[in-house]
């Protein structure tokens, strides 16, 4: 059991760094950039910088070749809840893969399917051959290689720079996974706008090629030693469960992190039903407003990076999770480019926020040999978010967008009342 600054176990192993770690001590270099002294590091923050732009260059070409074939909020739900089964059902698997074999062969075995899967996705597109269908299969597949990879690119992070920079090296790499945010929805518009959307997906292949390539210097990574007979592959899985349930202040994070993806998030998946429906927009001008919410996530990824610790972040998280539920509300109950534009902003600072804080509690307060597997239950949280937006979907059809966001803003606002009001260890972290 990990107390506030974790456990003896993992004070140990991430303060016995590898000799090129400590040969790679900070010096003379800026707090906020501490993390960049580590060679490794750099490397990883690369591969997620070109996979970062993949993913976003992904999330607004498919969801208006999604609308543009279909005009509806439901199909968008579907198509999203394809993504969610995969990561739900992968996850876990690959954060007990994770503390269990080479971390650097695992990602490269996951960049090889997303590349093949977006070269997939374009010569569909290009060919005029596309289908919902096809989008729905390519869109499991895309969450089942995230489920793959995404606990051991969260786990290796103290492999490369040890517990002292461990916090801005998360940080640092929130601003590069945000900044993406900016820079991917602004090119997919821009192609949307000009060569059609298919050339979102020829740019997203190239991006996770260029991830792949970087991620191939890291060189081996294995996973943390495990004293005595390494357990069965499923028991493995199960004890990860019962560790982060029985850590009572692992658990109350993840909740809260459950509860920003299922309630705080699910709006993304439907921001292209709203840009059109609801605003009004074309392709081109949706990736634009989507800067917007890059603008927020960088402003907020950048705002923890400079920041480092925060002091009380149980009620951190609290507070951003009041500012997810009110933005909500306003692009719902206003209904205009002027309300949305804004709230944007106040979401990406928020999400960002909230992935920071959550991380580094992860993190910090997970022993070494199971970070994988609470990274795995961090990771599983981003399940959530395609499901609920189904659920937004259908009733959206019904009831119309407007009238879903500022719902399920209010839906976020009584959920982390409830938390706030129940887990006095929450406010206490």
């Amino acid at each position: 059991m990990t107390g506030r600054g974790g456990s003896a176990v993992a004070g140990e192993s991430l303060a016995s760094e590898p000799e090129d770690r400590q040969a790679a001590r900070p010096g003379g270099m800026p707090r906020a950039l501490r993390a960049l002294s580590h060679r490794r590091y750099r490397l990883l923050l690369a591969s997620n910088f070109f996979t970062g732009m993949a993913q976003w260059v992904q999330a607004v070409g498919q969801g208006w070749l999604v609308f543009d074939l279909t005009h509806s909020p439901l199909k968008l739900g579907l198509v999203s809840l394809f993504q969610g089964v995969g990561m739900l059902i992968f996850t876990p698997i690959g954060g007990a893969l994770a503390d269990r074999m080479d971390r650097q062969r695992l990602i490269m075995y996951t960049q090889v399917v997303m590349l093949g899967q977006a070269l997939a996705l374009a010569v569909l597109v290009s060919t005029g051959a596309v289908q919902v269908w096809h989008v729905m299969v390519i869109s499991f597949i895309s969450g089942s290689m995230f489920g793959f990879s995404s606990p051991t690119r969260q786990a290796v992070v103290p492999d490369l720079v040890g517990r002292e920079d461990m916090t801005n090296a998360i940080a640092m790499n929130m601003t590069v996974m945000h900044s993406m945010r900016i820079f991917g929805p602004t090119l997919a518009g821009l192609l949307i706008a000009t060569v059609d959307v298919q050339g979102t997906f020829f740019l997203q292949a190239g991006a996770y090629l260029v991830a792949m390539l970087v991620i191939m210097a890291l060189g081996r990574i294995p996973a943390p030693r495990q004293a005595g007979d390494r357990p069965p592959f499923l028991r493995s899985m199960r004890e990860g469960f019962r560790y982060a349930r029985e850590n009572r202040e692992l658990f109350d994070v993840l909740i809260i992190l459950y509860i920003s993806s299922s309630l705080g998030m699910a709006y993304l998946n439907m921001m292209p039903a709203f840009a059109g429906d609801v605003l009004g927009l074309e392709g081109g001008s949706y990736g634009f407003l989507m800067v917007a919410l890059g603008v927020g996530g960088v402003s907020g990824a950048a705002m923890n990076t400079v920041k480092a610790e925060w002091r009380r972040p149980g009620l951190v998280l609290i507070g951003v999770m009041c500012v997810t539920g009110g933005a909500l509300m306003l692009m719902g109950g206003v209904g205009t480019v002027a309300a949305t534009v804004p709230a944007l902003m106040m979401l990406g600072v928020a999400n960002a926020t909230v992935v920071i804080v959550a991380t580094g509690q992860l993190q910090t307060r997970a022993e070494d040999k199971y970070r994988g597997r609470v990274m795995a239950l961090y990771s599983l949280s981003y399940s959530m978010m395609p499901m609920a937006s189904l659920v937004m979907g259908a009733v959206a059809e019904q009831v119309g967008l407007r009238e879903v966001f500022a719902g399920t803003g209010a839906l976020v606002l009584v959920a982390i009342a409830w938390v706030a009001a129940t887990s006095p260890r929450v406010r206490r972290l």
